[in-house]
């Protein structure tokens, strides 16, 4: 009993010390968002990890770091920072021929390019909170081994690098401290990642009207597309929003053009591990990096390297580990790191959301792509739907109806007729019949060879927003499709425009490759379309290249002409030297610039019902 009470001594003691440590972190936590914002309502509480949440106004401490009171408070600082200056920015420009970067990786990248911003940030706004952050990185640097032979990919070399010149004042690393294959794009690079850091909100100059105006250009397609919210905030916050969109703007140059080349070197290195490799799958990821990223390699060896699904996989596995080790990088996983054990003691730099705390990986990452390519066309989607309005405006007129036993015309000489013969039923009131529009069912169908990787698939992508979201507009029944070596059905007919589809068509670009059966793709989709219950049939395909296959030439022309008599077939050539598709089809374009398909798939469809 005796020995109960001193251990129940002990654990109060130490609870009372433990509260006494976060009391104080948590005045340096409120003095914080006081000098910025006026008030005191970030919130400091404890969690197995360190963590921190824009839309809780929290940040979470790991119990076990209270030992060192000064890293606590210089962690704590680098952490409100993110509270106060971060903004999440739900739309990223990353360029489409990137697409199949995984997330995790974006959200790694952009949190490493954040970290210095904040930290100048908060320590302009808390002198003691730079000093705190100094000292820090001080005893990191000190204790830092060379990147050197380390088995991790060159992409996060260039990251830790990044934040290491960061700790010694931006001066460069010795060429013993990281890959020489980084020196040069560390020096090309080096201006830039200077530049990304002194962006902050106290250098935004416009005021007024004009910081109304920049922040609806700037910020109000990375918050919320079209909704003028930046201009809505106060002015505190749209120069915080104005600062992390500048920011961001100058990132996704140079910068992030090195990150993601190093990213494709990475897949490319892995993969000649995986092709060396009889049994593939009994690697283990340690292996695999162990072997990949252990010796420097030089470039020009990989020329001829192409990476596997397989090798992106991993790579994309690294960095999910990676997240999983050093911290949280969403609101999901704020609200893990409260309840989940985590004995790591670590800064955790990949704990960060840039992307929005909303966001869930290849998802959210579609929506994206649809909405940039939609937003390309959306003038043109409006003029296409007004202009088709009137070539589908009805094609009679209403007329009166007799036999009904109430309406809004009576039909006096029905009415005497039943009188005279003493009928006693009350079928001489007339209705309007409703006005009919024209019924059409259409039908995309888009090649997906290998061929139309990069600029085309882009511009098959923005023509096929176009006709869905016009037609759709008019109640017009659309599906998509795409064809390889079969077709690819993408949305059919009667889907609703909601954000599951939206993904599928934006997926549309994940799926290039192989070669394209033109004929047996016609055939299927004509056989689909057909069926919808509609007066007129109209099937739009678009190609960059012959078809491929014995007698393809043939089957096609066969096709074609069994068809043409009962749909509407209109060919699209997409690229320089497509005229082949005006000896198949019967209405057909070649050689369309990459530009220009969305407009002359409005265009055509147009001319194709106008003279029908």
């Amino acid at each position: 009993m005796i020995f109960d009470d001193v251990d129940n001594d002990k654990a109060d003691m130490v609870e009372s010390w433990e509260a006494l440590r976060l009391d104080e972190l948590s005045s340096l936590v409120s003095g914080l968002a006081g000098q910025l914002a006026g008030k005191d309502d970030i919130q400091l509480r404890f969690g197995d990890r360190w963590a921190w949440s824009a839309s809780q106004r929290t940040v979470l401490l790991p119990k076990h770091d209270l030992a060192d009171i000064n890293r606590c408070r210089a962690i704590a600082s680098h952490e409100v920072g993110h509270v106060l200056f971060t903004r999440h920015m739900n739309t990223v420009n990353i360029p489409l021929k990137y697409r199949h970067i995984p997330s995790v990786f974006l959200h790694t990248m952009h949190n490493v390019y954040e970290d210095p911003r904040i930290e100048i940030a908060v320590g302009q706004l808390y002198p003691g909170a730079h000093h705190w952050l100094k000292q820090l990185h001080i005893t990191e640097e000190n204790a830092a081994d060379s990147l050197m032979g380390i088995p991790i990919p060159m992409a996060m070399q260039f990251f830790f690098a990044h934040i290491r010149e960061f700790h010694r004042d931006w001066m460069p690393l010795d060429s013993g401290d990281v890959d020489p294959c980084l020196i040069d794009v560390l020096n090309e690079t080096r201006a830039d990642r200077i530049r990304m850091s002194e962006i902050l909100p106290n250098t935004i100059v416009e005021k007024g009207v004009e910081l109304d105006t920049a922040c609806t250009a700037e910020v109000d397609i990375r918050l919320k597309i079209g909704s003028n919210s930046g201009a809505l905030l106060s002015v505190i916050e749209q120069k915080k929003c104005l600062a992390q969109a500048r920011m961001m703007q100058v990132m996704e140059g140079l910068t992030r053009g090195c990150a993601f080349r190093l990213y494709e070197l990475d897949a490319q290195r892995i993969e000649q591990v995986l092709h060396k490799q009889e049994d593939v799958q009994a690697l283990n990821l340690q292996e695999v990096f162990q072997q990949a990223f252990g010796d420097p390699v030089e470039e020009s060896s990989l020329l001829n390297v192409k990476s596997s699904k397989r090798a992106q996989q991993l790579l994309k596995e690294w960095y999910k580990k990676q997240r999983t080790v050093h911290g949280v990088s969403t609101e999901e996983d704020f609200r893990n790191a409260k309840s989940q054990s985590h004995s790591r003691r670590a800064r955790g730099r990949n704990r960060h959301s840039i992307f929005g705390e909303d966001e869930c990986g290849e998802t959210q990452s579609l929506l994206r792509t649809y909405e940039q390519m939609r937003i390309v066309v959306s003038d043109q989607i409006q003029k296409m739907t007004q202009e088709l309005q009137n070539v589908l405006r009805p094609t009679k007129a209403a007329k009166w109806q007799d036999g009904y036993s109430s309406g809004s015309k009576l039909n006096l000489r029905r009415m005497i007729q039943r009188e005279a013969r003493n009928q006693g039923d009350l079928d001489f009131w007339q209705r309007k019949t409703a006005i009919s529009k024209r019924n059409v069912a259409a039908t995309l169908l888009i090649d997906l060879s290998g061929s139309m990787y990069g600029d085309k698939s882009e511009a098959a992508l923005q023509g096929a927003i176009l006709f869905w979201e016009s037609l759709h507009a008019l109640g017009v029944s659309t599906s998509i499709s795409g064809f390889k070596r079969e077709r690819v059905p993408i949305v059919g007919f009667g889907d609703p425009l909601v954000q599951s589809n939206r993904k599928k068509v934006a997926n549309m670009l994940n799926l290039v490759g192989s070669v394209n059966h033109d004929a047996d793709a016609i055939r299927s989709a004509f056989d689909e379309l057909i069926q919808q219950p509609a007066d007129e049939h109209v099937l739009i395909v678009i190609s960059d290249g012959q078809p491929v296959g014995m007698n393809a030439d043939e089957e096609l022309h066969r096709i074609i002409m069994k068809i043409k008599n009962r749909i509407h077939i209109v060919g699209l050539g997409l690229g320089e030297d497509t005229q082949h598709v005006e000896q198949y089809y019967p209405y057909a374009k070649g050689s369309i610039p990459v530009r220009d398909l969305s407009r002359q798939i409005g265009s055509v469809l147009q001319k194709v019902l106008r003279i029908h």
